[in-house]
């Protein structure tokens, strides 16, 4: 799946769907070492930070 974005996501390991396949969940640092919490919405095809995230929230998410 091609995500379109003028924004550029480091270190992105993995995606999450959401279980009603709607959203895409995924944690990445931008900038490095600043890690964070995004979603895209398959509808409306935009991308929303929804939270900051420690270097051990970034790890138990990864979990």
């Amino acid at each position: 799946m091609d995500i379109i974005s003028d924004q550029d996501f480091i270190g992105v390991g993995s995606g999450k769907w959401e279980d009603n396949s709607k959203f895409i969940d995924w944690a990445s640092g931008k900038p490095s070492n600043t890690f964070s919490l995004y979603r895209y919405d398959m509808k409306t095809k935009q991308i929303r930070k929804l939270e900051a995230l420690s270097s051990d929230e970034l790890n138990r998410w990864y979990q």
